[in-house]
């Protein structure tokens, strides 16, 4: 079984998925901060903490014979992920412009959730943060 690369529309369905979640953390968050400010930080995650512990001889046979990749394939998403410094590499805004269906989902479940719970009598103050942006004036 060969596996290709993952595809938008995959990871919109698999964003999908997710939504009513982070959705219905954000309606949690705005009802027990009703009427104060919430800075809602998008998702930057450093990529490297998702990589296997452990013998990656191992891991990689392991991963070869669950999905029938081969194993330079496998090498080589591995060497792909491992970034020099993994506190900057793939975070801040460049995951959101690398894969701008994330931080749609992102936005469509702060912003519904804002609505659901004002209907219901509570003050939303939503702040939207976009991680390792600068500006000249900051």
């Amino acid at each position: 079984m060969m596996i290709m690369a993952v595809t938008q529309e995959q990871r919109k369905a698999a964003l999908d998925l997710l939504l009513p979640y982070q959705r219905s953390d954000f309606e949690g968050i705005f009802r027990a901060m009703d009427g104060l400010p919430v800075t809602i930080r998008l998702l930057d995650p450093p990529l490297h903490e998702f990589l296997p512990e452990g013998d990656l001889e191992q891991i990689v046979s392991e991963l070869t014979s669950q999905t029938g990749m081969k194993e330079e394939e496998i090498f080589s998403r591995i060497e792909k992920l491992s970034e020099v410094n993994p506190m900057l590499g793939f975070r801040g805004c460049r995951l959101g412009i690398s894969y701008p269906e994330l931080t749609e989902m992102q936005a469509r479940a702060v912003f519904q959730a804002a609505v659901s719970v004002s209907s219901h009598g509570i003050t939303v103050l939503p702040e939207i943060m976009v991680p390792l942006v600068g500006t000249p004036q900051a």
